[in-house]
């Protein structure tokens, strides 16, 4: 298949809603964030996922938007710290999710692209369900990188991993973080010239859970997402999970700093060809980083046709 606009992804629903919104006039990264916000619709375990985000193309220089989740305890006094795994509950693993306000930075960077256009068929699949998720997500579309300041987040947060449950979850780590939005790194992967995500690589393990979206429009801009479904205890009231990761505070060991980004994998990134313009967006997500794309959407410059390689 070849057209001037094109998207694909592993998920059946995000394919679904990332093409349906390119074919009705969204850029690449709005197509990319509708099937991410439909999956967070749909399931209780994305909405706090970890989300990493690519963007390049004609008149943009390549960027990375990011989403990992957060290691928590911003503005609390250091606990006394546990003496073994055992002891340790699931209150002190919630980690702070990012994706939220990574995607809002996005959308702020992308002209044509706004967090309430991205909300808008996740909205749809949520109201035809029913249930907690409308009033979570309407809350993003209304707020965008704020969202989890809102009482309706804040308050699930911290009953489940604030300290009186053995958790280091603060307002403060709520609020939404600096320095989301960063230039691309460049590499020699097997595939060529690779620009990706900074933290691309990072995970010691590729989550199996990973799922990929990835669309070119027909401005030629290329954009690209992965996220990992998280497995944490349902959120009271939210009919969403909280996502583990976090790493506890062990008596005698340096604590991990609060606020500092936790590795997750990151398998998609932007082809260069020879003159250093963005040829093709690509993803592997069974690996922690991108070497041998399994997907991959590549742009004639001459023609503007885009064609799905894998």
């Amino acid at each position: 298949m070849s057209r001037r606009a094109l998207s694909c992804a592993n998920d059946a629903l995000v394919d679904e809603v990332t093409a349906e919104a390119l074919g009705g006039g969204a850029t690449a990264l709005g197509a990319c964030l509708a099937g991410f916000f439909a999956a967070a619709a749909q399931s209780d375990d994305v909405l706090f996922s970890p989300l990493s985000i690519v963007l390049g193309g004609v008149g943009a220089g390549g960027r990375a938007f990011d989403g990992r989740l957060r290691q928590p305890g911003l503005g609390v006094k250091r606990p006394r710290g546990f003496m073994s795994e055992a002891e340790v509950p699931v209150a002190a693993r919630i980690a702070i999710p990012c994706g939220i306000a990574a995607a809002a930075v996005a959308c702020a960077y992308q002209s044509g692209t706004s967090i309430a256009s991205v909300l808008r068929p996740g909205l749809q699949i949520a109201k035809k369900a029913g249930g907690a998720r409308v009033d979570s997500l309407e809350r993003v579309r209304q707020l965008g990188g704020n969202a989890l300041r809102d009482p309706l987040f804040a308050r699930a947060l911290t009953l489940l991993a604030g300290p009186s449950e053995g958790g280091v979850v603060s307002a403060e780590d709520l609020a939404p973080q600096q320095g989301l939005d960063v230039p691309l790194t460049t590499r020699e992967a097997q595939c060529g010239k690779l620009q990706e995500p900074p933290w691309a690589g990072e995970a010691e393990v590729p989550r199996e859970n990973t799922r990929v979206a990835l669309a070119v429009d027909v401005h030629g801009s290329f954009a690209g997402i992965s996220f990992q479904r998280v497995s944490g205890p349902t959120l009271e009231g939210l009919e969403l999970r909280a996502p583990l990761g976090a790493l506890p505070v062990m008596r005698g060991v340096p604590r991990q700093k609060p606020g500092s980004a936790l590795a997750a994998p990151a398998p998609i990134g932007l082809l260069l060809g020879d003159n250093g313009a963005v040829t093709a967006i690509v993803a592997q997500p069974a690996a922690a980083r991108v070497d041998t794309p399994s997907l991959m959407l590549m742009r004639d410059a001459g023609t503007r046709r885009v064609e799905r390689v894998k």
